[in-house]
């Protein structure tokens, strides 16, 4: 006895489905480390691995999917997937800046024109982190936040690409490189911002920058929207290095100054740092 089946819904079921896991791998790829994502991945292999397939098109399924990653992977809802990819990172440069006066340019201006105003910002400011070989962290309203030194595969890939690696300090470990890469980024930022109009005024956008350099922690949280975020005192200085800051300019403190010696650094007669009191800083002259 023989019984034929059309098959074909079944088979372009299979196609979309895979090519739906394929584009929420290819965004993950895009908002999260290589390197948490190979964990995941990993993850998932094993579970598909112990599951019992219930039949022979989901084994199908299962095989042709088995390397791609969905949303809800994402979810730190277990101890040990938390702690997979939780990592420290030593002497990283840390960069923090927000528009100048972004509250009165919001009040004034229609939520379409402040929207495009900052995507046209952040959109040159996502160009120069590629230039520059650094890491782009999150965006926080009108703030932008990055890092340089993650010693991440994707940065040291295109900082690979990039060339001009230093041939003494540890080489890719460096972090005065890593500190001054991070100034010629922040430069790049104050020249690109002062060619992007303010939402509903006659000026340029202006920014101000905060650099800091130590250690961090990283990993992946939440349940809803996860993402990567970095952790610990070098993250609090860093960010009150920027609202310290000053209009236009780089202020950094005494360790990200003392790692680019070679760059001329103003005094700013010290600032009060929320936890750590009076600090002296420097402006970038």
């Amino acid at each position: 006895f023989l019984e034929m089946k059309d098959i074909t819904e079944i088979e372009e079921a299979k196609i979309k489905y895979v090519e739906q896991r394929k584009q929420e791998h290819a965004l993950l790829s895009s908002i999260i480390p290589e390197h948490i994502i190979q964990v995941l991945v990993e993850e998932n292999r094993e579970m598909q691995n112990s599951a019992r397939s219930s039949s022979k098109s989901s084994k199908s399924m299962s095989s042709s999917s088995g390397e791609l990653l969905d949303l809800s992977a994402m979810r730190m809802d277990t101890e040990n997937r938390v702690r997979a990819v939780a990592e420290s990172h030593e002497k990283v440069t840390v960069f923090f800046a927000d528009i100048v006066g972004f509250t009165r340019i919001s009040s004034n201006a229609s939520p379409g024109d402040v929207m495009f105003m900052l995507n046209s910002l952040f959109t040159l400011l996502d160009d120069l982190c590629e230039t520059h070989g650094v890491y782009k962290v999150e965006t926080i309203g009108d703030a932008y936040m990055c890092v340089a030194g993650l010693q991440l595969k994707s940065e040291l890939r295109r900082l690979s690409e990039l060339g001009g690696m230093p041939t003494e300090c540890g080489g890719m470990a460096c972090p005065k490189w890593h500190a001054s890469r991070m100034v010629a980024f922040s430069r790049g930022v104050l020249e690109s911002c002062a060619g992007v109009q303010a939402a509903g005024e006659d000026k340029n956008v202006t920014m101000r920058i905060g650099l800091h350099s130590g250690d961090v922690m990283s990993g992946v949280v939440g349940r809803k929207m996860p993402r990567f975020c970095l952790f610990g005192d070098t993250v609090n200085v860093a960010s009150r290095m920027e609202s310290t800051g000053r209009s236009g300019r780089v202020h950094a403190s005494p360790a990200t100054a003392a790692l680019t010696d070679q760059l001329e650094w103003e005094p700013t007669g010290g600032v009060e740092v929320k936890g750590k009191g009076a600090m002296e800083t420097f402006l970038l002259r």
